[in-house]
């Protein structure tokens, strides 16, 4: 990160728990930690150049996911969303979530879902969904 010092980083699976607090040269963190118990899980993150203006965007949702505006050239949304292998995809809810998303936007992370438009060897029913998405927005 410190040769090329990228604009915004997206994390997923972060494995943080509340209490952990994390600094990264340079960089402002937000984050939506994802804790069963005493165990930490899932979990997502995005870095913030320090030299570039942002503004957090509050989003409810149950999902795991966070969302900032950017100015870059002109001011765009990015949000990070982790969905978890085993958990049902609730299309409504990642929905709502785009919903809720100051355009233009840009929907990025791991969605743990198959399909060959983004170069899987098998289509799954996560994936078809997704499609969906990528398509409605």
């Amino acid at each position: 990160m410190n040769e090329h010092l990228p604009v915004c980083v997206a994390l997923q699976e972060t494995l943080l728990k509340p209490s952990c607090t994390s600094n990264i040269r340079g960089y402002s963190i937000l984050r939506k930690d994802c804790n069963t118990g005493e165990r930490a899980c899932g979990g997502v993150a995005l870095l913030i150049n320090h030299t570039t203006p942002f503004f957090p965007i509050l989003i409810r949702t149950s999902l795991q996911g966070v969302a900032v505006q950017v100015s870059i050239f002109s001011t765009v949304t990015i949000c990070n969303v982790y969905l978890p292998p085993n958990a049902p995809l609730n299309f409504r809810e990642l929905q709502e979530l785009i919903d809720q998303l100051p355009s233009p936007f840009i929907l990025l992370g791991d969605f743990n879902a198959h399909h060959l438009l983004w170069g899987c060897q098998d289509v799954d029913s996560r994936g078809k969904s997704r499609r969906k998405v990528s398509y409605r927005t």
